[in-house]
């Protein structure tokens, strides 16, 4: 399935992200279309908006990975 393959795309380039955030600013920047900055300050701005709370039975996922997903 095609949106599955998007999803796990973006899972993988999240990891990227959040390990060497700042070593693949090429590959950011063609699956994003924005620079990591922009995505920092978009993230910023609607961070708090994206975030749910956290339960016993879970753990939610996270505002940059709600934004991944969006974007992509």
């Amino acid at each position: 399935m095609e949106v599955l393959d998007d999803i796990e795309a973006a899972c993988v380039l999240f990891a990227l992200y959040e390990e060497h955030e700042s070593s693949y600013p090429e590959e950011f920047m063609k699956y994003y279309r924005m620079s990591i900055t922009s995505f920092d300050e978009l993230i910023s701005l609607v961070g708090p908006k994206l975030s749910k709370q956290h339960t016993g039975l879970r753990v939610p996922i996270s505002p940059e990975e709600r934004l991944t997903v969006t974007l992509r």
